[in-house]
């Protein structure tokens, strides 16, 4: 039987205050080798990715992701790539594993209990006291964290996930062919040669495609 033991969030982590860059003072520069912007909800505030000097870069390495949270929404999640922070609404904190032997499935599982908690708690009030929140563990018999139990546990629930997914689909796709008489339908080889058919894909800028135009700024009068 797996044994859990009590930790403290600051046990686990180091808390990290990360400030952001002045929409007002700072110029952003589309680009695609450039990083995300995370804002207070800890998702991105925009799907492109901005360049900005580097003293704003928060790095990450993609195999040992981070969580982070703001006090002012009640958000938490785990950031697995380096980024900026938008700094119109303020800092969130950032939680730095202590631990170093972890990877995603292990924060994931470490995720979905800090959501909970997340949850019950009232966000005005309590958020300022994370590092001091209580956190159940698995632990080994030598009473440290159980790190395999945690991926084992997360990759079996993936698996049951996709599991259910699967068999969501195929149970549409049989009732659709049943309703529309196609389920005793024979492909044709025009219609196998047509399923073959694998495209190609290339990236392209959208000045390679499209003439910019700079348009007029509507007055008032205009209107």
């Amino acid at each position: 039987m797996i044994e859990f033991k009590d930790f403290t969030i600051s046990e686990l982590f180091t808390k990290m205050t990360v400030k952001g860059f002045s929409k007002v003072t700072e110029k952003m520069t589309y680009s695609e080798e450039g990083y995300h912007v995370f804002g207070q909800n800890i998702k991105y505030q925009y799907s492109q990715k901005v360049l900005l000097p580097p003293k704003y870069l928060f790095k990450v390495d993609t195999k040992k992701p981070i969580f982070a949270y703001a006090s002012s929404t009640g958000s938490v999640g785990m950031i697995s790539e380096s980024f900026y922070r938008s700094g119109n609404n303020g800092a969130f904190q950032a939680l730095i594993p202590k631990f170093s032997n972890y990877n995603y499935h292990h924060m994931l599982y470490i995720l979905a209990i800090l959501r909970k908690l997340f949850k019950k708690k009232n966000y005005t009030t309590n958020i300022n006291d994370v590092p001091k929140w209580i956190i159940k563990l698995p632990i080994t018999k030598n009473k440290k964290i159980d790190f395999q139990y945690m991926e084992d546990r997360v990759k079996a629930l993936e698996q049951d996930r996709v599991k259910a997914l699967e068999q969501d689909r195929v149970k549409a796709l049989e009732n659709y062919l049943l309703v529309t008489g196609l389920n005793n339908y024979k492909l044709t080889d025009e219609d196998k040669k047509v399923l073959s058919y694998k495209p190609e894909f290339r990236k392209y800028k959208i000045d390679d495609i499209f003439k910019i135009k700079k348009g007029k700024r509507l007055t008032k009068a205009m209107i």
